[in-house]
Parts: C-alpha cells; structure tokens; sequence
C-alpha cells in the first residue's frame, strides 16, 4: 500500500494537467465504477489507488467509497476516524450513499444524545425522500427503541412502513426483516393478522433464498394457541419440524439445536423416574417403539453439534452498490443460541448414562452434564451426576 500512496503525487499531477484541459471529468464516473467493480473482484489495493485520485479531484462517490474502505479495513489499514471524516465530506456533495455509511457509524443506543438521533433521522429521511431502499431498512432499525417515539410519532407503524416498501423489492433479507417486525409486534397487539403477514413474509423469504425464513417458520408455533382463522396449518403449509429440518439441513446451528433438543425433550420426565428401574425401562421402551431411525440419527448428530457451538458464525457481509459503495448491508437480527448448547449436553448426558443410542459410558456421561452445569447449572445435572456415582459404586 505504500507503493500505491508513493505514486499519489505523480498520478496526481498528471490528473491535474488532465483536469486542467478538460479531459479527466468525463472519465470519473467510468473510473469509478471500475474500481468499485475491482473491489466486488476481491481486488481492492487498485480500487484504492483510484478512490484517493477521484476524491483529489473532488469526486464525491469516490470520497465515499475510499470511506468505506476505510471504515471496513479493505485495501487500507482501517481508520474509522477517517472514515468518518470521508462520508462527512460525501454528504456535501449529495451522496446518498454518504448519508447511510454516516449514520451506520453513529451511535444507536436508548441513551443517545437527541441531536445525533435527530442528524440521523434528517439523513436518513433526505434518502427515503429519494426512493433509497437500504436506507429505508436502516430507518427502521434505527428507530428500535422506545424513545424515539419522541423524534417520529407512531413509530411502531412507521417502521412497519419502511420495512413494507423494502420488502416489495423482493429482497430475501428485506422479506425477512419485514417479518420479524410483523411478528413482534403481533404478539404486542395480539393481533392474528400481522402474524399471518409475518408468516406469508418468512415465507416469500424463503422462497426467494433467504434460509432464516424458513427457521423462522419453524419456531412460529406459538400461533397454533390462537384458536382464530384462517386456519393456521394452511398458512404454514409444513409443520414446525419440517421447517425447522429444512433450516437445519442448510447449516443453521440455531435450527440444528432446536431440532436435537426438541427431539430428546420427551427425556425431562426421566429424572423422576431414576429410583424406579421398571418405570424408567417401560417408559424407555415405548419411546423406542414409536422411535423412527433415521429422525433420532438426524436428531443425535445435530445434538452433538449443538453440544459444541460457542457462537454463531455470520456469512460475509461484503459492501454493496453500484458506484457508491454501502458500507453493509442490514440483514436483521440472527437468532441466538440462548442455552441451546447447554440443554444439548444435557440430553447427552442422559444418553450415554443410559446407553440410548449410544454405547453407555458413564464416564462421558458425567462430562456432558458437567458441561450443561458450566453453564448455568440445571439443578435436574446434579441428580443425574448423584446418579452416576451410585451406578460407579455399584
């Protein structure tokens, strides 16, 4: 990158003498959609070369995308603070794109200062004014907390707004967003409707490629309690199970805990039964009678991921646009793994403590549970670890 900065004042001065007779402007716009298109091309010390020399001239898609490249560490050594200054310099010359890097890089807390919540929202709405779709998403976003009702009023219908015209793009991420803001707020009004709307956008996202719809899918539930039409098997389609398998099968550890530990959940009413052999074994042998092999197979190998997660992995976010670059895309919240992890060592535990589906090993046993106890501690881990010993002795 040194090399690409040593050569600036001689590219400079030869675009100097360019400028000076007219012919450089022509060749900006061009200039710059080559480099952005270098960047998309994994291919970003070229790109930024190009950047710095169009924003000398005062080009300001060029400002805000070495900007970008600043603020993303691409090309060059990341340096929010110069970032920052770059989109400054990109909103004065009118760059949409300037407005909603600038406001990604702006606080977004409860405890805000109301000037910077109100600099964001004048951005953002300058770019809704003008039909920009990302930005509609960001407004949405930012418009999270309860506070801001102070700044928009109706915010809970204004966000849905704004995540509704975004969805019409077709978006995958944009259907997605869309739904789980119709979700939540069908369970804050109670409100059957939205949640079927949520439901119908989970699952256009899901058909335009978006995974997380159809895990979404398979965790909305909750809206078979609502004894209200139309029915809800027909908006759903498959079951909960099949949704969440179809998640799962596409990597999704969030949607692998669930379907593990939602096969092994019949396990909970075991640990009463721990001093009663014959109960426990009869109730053992009914669930292996109704059991399907290849569900538990499926089930025991996504629990024994699920065992393992620490965190979530997210897919490469790289920037966007055509010739003024976003810095990224929003794609929602993920779901987390909350205590997945912790209640699939717990169902382990059991396993290997019983030898169902596995080869028993009291030993292992005793470690998955140490495990899920590590992890919060499940006051049922410490009577199976009781249980254990008394089986060691024995």
């Amino acid at each position: 990158m040194r090399r690409i900065y040593s050569a600036l004042p001689i590219v400079g001065l030869v675009g100097m003498i360019l400028f000076s007779l007219g012919l450089i402007l022509p060749l900006a716009e061009q200039m710059n959609r080559q480099a952005v298109l270098w960047i998309t091309e994994s291919k970003p010390y070229p790109a930024a070369l190009i950047f710095q020399y169009l924003r000398f001239l005062g080009n300001g898609e060029a400002t805000n995308n070495l900007g970008v490249l600043y603020l993303r560490g691409i090309g060059v050594e990341r340096d929010r603070e110069r970032a920052i200054a770059l989109f400054e310099t990109a909103v004065t010359k009118g760059v949409v794109a300037g407005r909603y890097n600038l406001v990604l890089t702006m606080p977004n807390r409860f405890k805000t200062p109301k000037d910077v919540i109100q600099r964001q929202i004048a951005l953002l709405n300058e770019n809704i004014d003008l039909g920009d779709i990302p930005s509609h998403v960001l407004a949405a976003e930012r418009l999270y907390y309860v506070n801001r009702e102070e700044f928009v009023p109706d915010r809970e219908t204004r966000k849905l707004s704004l995540l509704e015209i975004a969805a019409r793009t077709g978006d995958a991420d944009y259907l997605y967003q869309f739904g789980k803001e119709l979700e939540v707020q069908a369970f804050e009004r109670e409100d059957v409707g939205l949640m079927i709307k949520a439901l119908l956008a989970y699952r256009r996202a899901f058909d335009n490629g978006n995974m997380r719809g159809a895990e979404a899918l398979g965790s909305a539930w909750q809206i078979r309690q609502w004894d209200v039409e139309p029915n809800r098997a027909d908006v759903l389609e498959k079951s909960e199970a099949e949704w969440t398998a179809i998640a799962a099968e596409s990597g999704s550890i969030t949607a692998q805990c669930r379907y593990g530990n939602r096969h092994f959940g019949w396990m909970d009413e075991l640990t009463e039964m721990l001093g009663e052999p014959s109960r426990l074994e009869g109730r053992i042998e009914r669930y292996l009678a109704q059991e399907n092999p290849v569900s538990w197979i499926t089930s025991l190998n996504y629990l024994q991921k699920c065992a393992l997660a620490k965190k979530l992995s997210f897919p490469p976010n790289p920037p966007f646009g055509d010739t003024a670059l976003y810095a990224r895309k929003r794609r929602g919240s993920v779901t987390s793994l909350a205590n997945s992890p912790q209640w699939a060592n717990y169902y382990l535990g059991k396993l290997y403590a019983l030898g169902l589906h596995v080869e028993k090993n009291l030993d292992k046993a005793r470690n998955h549970f140490d495990r899920a106890a590590r992890k919060g501690r499940f006051a049922q881990s410490d009577v199976w670890i009781a249980h254990l010993i008394r089986l060691q002795v024995q």
